[in-house]
């Protein structure tokens, strides 16, 4: 094939931000990649880190001798950054006033831009695209879920007490924004818990209010 007909030949590799955003949608995504050897996982258990794209995999022995391949959600800014600080707090590591406050004003704003993502991906979509799916996930969240907390909670802490309300209440909120921002970062079942964030908190409106008149929450 001659350099003209290529517009690849003699051009430098693609390196900008854009161009692999684009070949890890078109490339990474959508074809088989080679990760490893089989030898090198021989034992039920063992595991094998590899990279595909920016996605970090997981891939593990079975205890039948199969394989199965994850992404690794630990190395997800989220699970990290929750990680963290459950082991800044158990530690007592002093924080300094001006990064404590920092880092308070970039927590807040965490949420608020969770939820405008959701709006702008739903925005160009429709809802029924995973209507199915969301429902169930809707009402797993917002009933089953409260109810098995209802039945378990009595087991450790009183109902009646501040902190048996509070696990109670907990269990009763909605589906977090952090379940769109997984979703749309290892893009796997983005339309669906996107609908489900959106169903659940409509929903709760009824659902919590109904928990606190219970609760005899002022």
């Amino acid at each position: 094939m001659s350099a003209k007909a290529s517009p690849m030949a003699g051009s430098p590799a693609p390196t900008g931000l854009r161009e692999l955003a684009l070949e890890d949608e078109r490339i990474w995504t959508r074809v088989w990649a080679c990760v490893g050897v089989e030898h090198q996982i021989p034992a039920p258990g063992d595991l094998l880190p590899a990279t595909v794209g920016h996605h970090g995999l997981h891939v593990q022995r079975r205890p039948d001798g199969g394989l199965r391949a994850a992404f690794n959600v630990a190395r997800n800014p989220l699970p990290m950054s929750i990680a963290l600080g459950i082991v800044v707090s158990a530690v007592g590591l002093p924080i300094p006033s001006p990064v404590e406050k920092w880092l308070d004003l970039l927590g807040a704003a965490a949420a608020p831009c969770a939820l405008f993502a959701i709006g702008l991906f739903l925005s160009d979509k429709s809802v029924r695209s995973g209507l199915a799916e969301a429902g169930l996930a809707t009402v797993v969240k917002l009933l089953l879920q409260p109810l098995l907390a209802m039945a378990v909670l009595p087991l450790f802490v009183a109902l009646d007490s501040v902190p048996g309300k509070v696990a109670l209440l907990m269990a009763a909120l909605p589906s977090a924004a952090n379940a769109f921002v997984l979703a749309r970062q290892f893009d796997i079942h983005v339309e669906q818990n996107s609908a489900s964030v959106l169903l659940s908190t409509a929903f709760s409106v009824v659902t919590v209010s109904a928990l606190l008149v219970l609760l005899r929450v002022s």
